[in-house]
């Protein structure tokens, strides 16, 4: 076979779609259609085909390295060079790299709206007890109020201050515990996964390498794509379940709370 016969055989027996592929290795669909054509006119030269047709291997299951080789037979390139294997690490590091700059946007409205919070409790200050209260909140001594009404603020304030963080975790701890959590590991070898939650959100799209262990939580289900069944091992809500298939088997898993049993 050809070398996109071969990429196209590979990825049929995975069980993924060309869009599938395209979102693991952030190729577009059309490039990967174009090598499965073994046209590389779109690839823009030799050294970014290879970097292409090693990505694309190694999420099917293919052998990267004889697809590679094959290639250059064909076109009669120059053996692989320091560059070619740097391109081809770059086109990996780009399926590997996942930074979600919500991040960043969360963080920086949660510091705004402390802020804000902060601002407001300081310029409200209007009655004259607010600031005694505030006081005997923080722990401040009965003497630091200006009236007699504060300091009885302050002493009645060792009795409401320790029942106030007691009974937070309280609550943090119930509601944490209705929560669906998977462990995935690649105890067999490499393979694909992608991991969505019940927002639809997509927490992980990306290729496993052989004794990584990955961990996702979500309160209410997770929902699994394995491109490489037999060589994963699940752990659902603390309970092993093994491996969900076969190896070169694609399955597709959902998950709740009060499982280890697929939906």
């Amino acid at each position: 076979m050809s070398v996109g016969q071969a990429l196209q055989a590979a990825r049929t027996q995975a069980g993924l779609s060309v869009e599938e592929v395209a979102a693991a290795t952030r190729i577009r669909a059309t490039i990967v259609r174009a090598i499965e054509r073994d046209d590389f006119a779109l690839c823009g030269g030799d050294v970014y085909a290879r970097g292409h047709i090693r990505s694309i291997a190694n999420v099917v299951g293919a052998d990267a390295s004889q697809v590679v080789a094959e290639f250059d037979a064909t076109r009669g390139s120059r053996p692989t060079l320091s560059a070619d294997l740097f391109e081809a690490e770059v086109s990996a590091a780009r399926v590997r790299r996942r930074q979600p700059s919500w991040t960043l946007v969360l963080g920086a409205v949660l510091a705004v709206l402390i802020a804000v919070g902060f601002f407001q409790l300081l310029s409200g200050t209007g009655s004259p007890r607010q600031p005694s209260s505030i006081a005997a909140g923080l722990g401040a001594t009965p003497s630091s109020s200006p009236t007699p009404s504060g300091s009885s603020v302050g002493t009645g304030s060792p009795s409401p201050t320790p029942s106030s963080p007691s009974s937070s975790p309280t609550v943090l701890a119930e509601s944490s515990s209705g929560a669906v959590r998977v462990s995935i590991s690649t105890p067999g070898g490499k393979s694909w996964v992608q991991v969505t939650n019940a927002a639809g959100q997509v927490l992980f799209t990306g290729l496993l390498d052989q004794g990584v262990t990955k961990q996702f939580t979500d309160p209410s289900q997770l929902r699994l794509v394995i491109g490489n069944a037999g060589s994963v091992d699940l752990n659902v809500n603390g309970k092993d379940i093994g491996s969900p298939g076969k190896v070169g088997e694609v399955v597709r898993l959902s998950f709740g709370p009060n499982d280890p049993a697929a939906a």
